[in-house]
């Protein structure tokens, strides 16, 4: 973990990120799952928001990784805002061309 903190993220070439950060999500949500228990019904903040790992010294939590990264910082539905600002550093490393199914390949920690 503590290598993951230190990683330069921006170092890493273009197409190693795509799998790169669909690893790291899929991992987090099983971390997730034993850390914090299955995502709620009602509320799933605390699951997809509020559990983070600190990459290249930057917070990354699923949902940042699914919108920000891996969907181009792209709005969350039912949401007004991207999950990165025009300045977040963030940015430099996300996929830029969607040419994958996100809900196929990334776990959500629900039995569907």
């Amino acid at each position: 973990m503590q290598e993951l903190q230190r990683a330069d993220m921006t170092a890493l070439p273009a197409e190693e990120r795509l799998p790169f950060f669909l690893n790291l999500h899929n991992a987090m949500a099983i971390h997730a799952v034993i850390r914090v228990g299955q995502p709620g019904a009602v509320d799933r903040r605390p699951f997809f928001s509020d559990f983070q790992y600190i990459v290249g010294g930057h917070p990354y939590s699923l949902a940042a990784i699914r919108n920000g990264i891996l969907r181009a910082n792209r709005r969350q539905p039912y949401t007004l805002a991207k999950p990165f600002g025009s300045n977040d550093r963030r940015l430099e490393v996300r996929v830029r061309a969607l040419q994958f199914s996100c809900r196929r390949c990334c776990n959500s920690a629900t039995l569907r």
